[in-house]
């Protein structure tokens, strides 16, 4: 398992996109189909929702001159390449990687996120990208994503509002330790640092302990009156901490307890 030709899909799907009239059916059949065994129990309409929702492209765009860019840039064998160095250097899990082109109509991920999005899973990574992304910011996006897919299989999927904190700034001390400061996320600046415990004790404190789920999940993203991305922002600077006092790798992040974070940070 490793990088698939969806670039062989997309050119398929783009060659019969300006032909078709159904062209909702054709993405379903070319695109979700080659994908369905991932979701189990998920109609092919829900798993198309659940990706659209993330970033990836929709039926509704013509993807066609996109589609060849990448293919023209050579995303696959990038990305293929570092897969493989990331796996080797972490000793991580096998996983099927899934490259698309992302949503060109969605603002947040088009401006915020420089036309770059992701998903993970025990057993799978799928990186939404645009052509305008260089060779760092693909890396930094598989870096962060496969991360994810390798503290899962060291702890099981995160249960807490601090588990998905922590995860999320673990991957993101991964992009920083491989590619610098540049590379990181624009939520891992949002505010100060030194408002760190602040924001934590006036938002975070009380709930680190709730499970995660979609009531919960502004604690993370925002809203509800918490500032966006708080959580993101949080669950980086606790983990940065720590890995700046201790010189801690990347690969070794997931397996230290999560006590021992909040301790080191001195909130708790």
């Amino acid at each position: 398992m490793s990088v698939q030709r969806t670039d062989k899909w997309l050119q398929e799907y783009v060659k019969r996109w300006r032909q078709t009239f159904n062209r909702k059916q054709l993405y379903l059949d070319k695109i979700i189909e080659p994908i369905d065994d991932l979701f189990t129990d998920a109609s092919h309409i829900e798993i198309q929702r659940h990706l659209n929702h993330h970033g990836m492209f929709t039926h509704r765009t013509n993807v066609q001159s996109e589609v060849s860019e990448l293919i023209k840039k050579d995303y696959w064998s990038i990305i293929h390449t570092d897969y493989e160095k990331l796996k080797k250097e972490w000793q991580g899990p096998s996983v099927q990687v899934y490259i698309f082109p992302s949503d060109h109509n969605i603002r947040l991920i088009q401006q915020f996120f420089k036309g770059k999005s992701g998903l993970s899973y025990s057993k799978a990574v799928f990186l939404f990208v645009s052509s305008r992304n260089d060779e760092t910011e693909i890396k930094s996006l598989l870096t962060h994503e496969y991360h994810h897919t390798f503290y899962i299989k060291k702890k099981g999927n995160p249960e807490t509002v601090t588990d998905v904190m922590l995860m999320e700034g673990m991957a993101e001390c991964a992009v920083l330790e491989r590619f610098g400061k540049q590379a990181l996320a624009p939520w891992t600046s949002l505010y100060k640092e030194k408002d760190s415990e602040q924001l934590w004790n006036k938002y975070i404190k009380g709930y680190e302990k709730e499970r995660y789920n979609p009531s919960t999940r502004n604690l993370l993203y925002g809203g509800k009156g918490v500032p966006k991305w708080l959580g993101y922002f949080l669950g980086f600077q606790i983990v940065k901490n720590y890995v700046d006092k201790h010189h801690t790798q990347a690969k070794d992040l997931p397996n230290i307890p999560k006590k021992k974070f909040l301790e080191q940070i001195g909130w708790e």
